[in-house]
């Protein structure tokens, strides 16, 4: 992957080359909000003017949202890497947890969302914990604080686990956000609108979880403090990058309410052939390390199949292991679907498990 030089970007290398960090994520984050094209290794370089800043939570913030405008996977994961290790040497404050080390679910990555504004807010750990208190009054209560850089907000769990906010003061580039609002669950129902459109966006991002910790446990807790920060500052729609979906804020909070979480933790794509429809949940892998599942029924038969879907990837998590290829699924003693494993059709270079209702 290759980035033409222009006078913007040259001069951002330039400050980046002469350690003038400060100045070089201005520049950068102006090339973010006024050249979209630039976007992912201009947000690449703020993650590690970051890291040479010591603001070691913000550079992989900003490595994760270089990531999801298409920078380079692998380079990504080496950048995250050195940043999560020197987080974790980087010495507590007082009356701090100790670092903890990093989950077995971190190969999957870290849980990343992205909370579209109206208008920029600056993140508020305050706001955003009075909120989590309303929605989820049976919840741990997070305690809230600033980096030392004033620039995010630290929401720290019980546990260890951090949930970290910090605003994007400019919309998610090329309209990809409201292009992934069809792929939600809420774009099939007529209760939900079109999205407006947003000018600002939350990073939120939740790392250092402890030991043992299931991946399920951590997404729940990462998405009510989205959930939590939606809410505070009236945001249109929380956009699942890895999930390939885009969520009304209604839809969300209250599937992160009712413990329904797997509607927004994964998208859904329809596909009609002949006279069958085929249902193809999206994101499972990314989001949970389970393969996505596909269910193919009667044309008129999309509810069932959906339910069917969610019933079977549920099943998936509940027995913590995928689906034996062959063998027979169902939800009553008497039906038996054939488990397969097929390429998939978005994304050739995963097998998802197809599952054909009569």
């Amino acid at each position: 992957m290759t980035y033409p030089m222009n006078e913007a970007m040259r001069h951002a290398a330039t400050l980046m080359a002469e350690q003038r960090w400060t100045e070089a994520v201005a520049a950068y984050e102006t090339i973010c909000r006024q050249q979209p094209e630039h976007a992912a290794m201009a947000a690449s370089q703020v993650g590690a003017a970051h890291f040479f800043l010591r603001s070691y939570a913000l550079a992989i913030q900003w490595y994760e949202y270089a990531a999801s405008l298409g920078f380079d996977a692998r380079m990504t994961a080496d950048n995250i890497a050195e940043a999560q290790t020197a987080l974790r040497a980087s010495a507590p404050r007082s009356g701090d947890p100790p670092a903890q080390p990093e989950a077995s679910s971190a190969k999957l990555g870290m849980p990343l969302s992205f909370v579209l504004l109206p208008r920029p807010y600056d993140a508020s750990g305050a706001h955003i914990v009075d909120a989590h208190s309303r929605l989820f009054p049976a919840a741990p209560r997070p305690l809230a604080s600033i980096s030392a850089d004033g620039k995010i907000a630290e929401l720290r769990h019980h546990d260890g686990l951090t949930t970290f906010v910090s605003l994007m003061p400019a919309p998610i580039p090329n309209g990809e956000a409201e292009a992934a609002a069809q792929y939600s669950m809420a774009a099939h129902s007529p209760q939900f609108g079109p999205l407006p459109p947003h000018n600002a966006h939350l990073l939120v991002t939740s790392t250092c979880a402890p030991d043992g910790s299931s991946r399920q446990d951590v997404l729940l807790r990462h998405s009510r403090v989205v959930a939590a920060a939606a809410t505070a500052y009236g945001a249109s729609a929380v956009y699942e990058g890895n999930a390939r979906a885009t969520h009304p804020t209604p839809f969300y909070v209250d599937a992160i309410a009712t413990e329904a979480s797997l509607v927004v933790w994964t998208g859904v794509s329809l596909a009609s052939d002949g006279g069958r429809t085929s249902i193809l949940t999206l994101g499972a892998q990314n989001m949970l390390g389970v393969p996505d599942i596909m269910v193919t029924c009667a044309r008129g038969g999309g509810n069932d199949a959906l339910g069917f879907a969610l019933d079977m990837l549920g099943y998936v998590l509940h027995r913590g292991a995928p689906l034996p290829d062959g063998d027979t699924v169902g939800r009553t003693a008497e039906e038996k679907v054939r488990v397969q494993y097929v390429a998939s059709p978005v994304d050739p270079a995963r097998r998802v498990v197809k599952l054909d209702l009569p």
